[in-house]
């Protein structure tokens, strides 16, 4: 056995970890926004749309993670990884310019931040994940493709 076969096993339980550990952290995080908007009735359609939006990206890491470790890969787990590692880009920066930038607490800013921050060092560690996925996920040879036409 290779070095390269034998850390196989060990790469896709991190990779496994990691998923799961991204998915559970963006489920905590937004399950947590989702109680208090549901009891803040000034809560607007775009505040549920990133609720929502962020907990099927949660669901959808955990839903990966489980899918990797029972040796399922596909290139539709790379766009997922990839949509998320977007995601937070797009909720986080504006949300913690929004923070920094307004007249809230130093301990509301410091919480805030930190989540921020958190999430966006999550979605860059995912975003690698997924640039990996695409890099290294085995591509069908022009044989196998031509196999698989004439077998239609």
């Amino acid at each position: 056995m290779t070095e390269s076969q034998s850390s196989a096993p060990s790469l896709v339980l991190r990779e496994t970890i990691v998923l799961a550990l991204a998915g559970l952290w963006t489920l905590v995080i937004w399950s947590t926004r989702l109680r208090i908007a549901s009891s803040d009735a000034a809560t607007g359609w775009t505040d549920w749309a990133r609720i929502v939006v962020s907990l099927v990206f949660g669901l959808m890491l955990v839903t990966l993670a489980i899918n990797l470790r029972r040796g399922a890969r596909n290139r539709w787990g790379a766009a997922a990884m990839i949509g998320f590692a977007l995601w937070m880009v797009v909720v986080w920066v504006p949300s913690l310019v929004g923070v920094l930038a307004g007249d809230q607490s130093s301990a509301f800013k410091l919480i805030h931040s930190a989540l921020a921050m958190g999430s966006l060092a999550v979605g860059a560690l995912i975003g690698g994940l997924a640039r990996r996925e695409t890099l290294f996920y085995p591509r069908a040879t022009s044989s196998q493709a031509a196999a698989s036409s004439t077998a239609k």
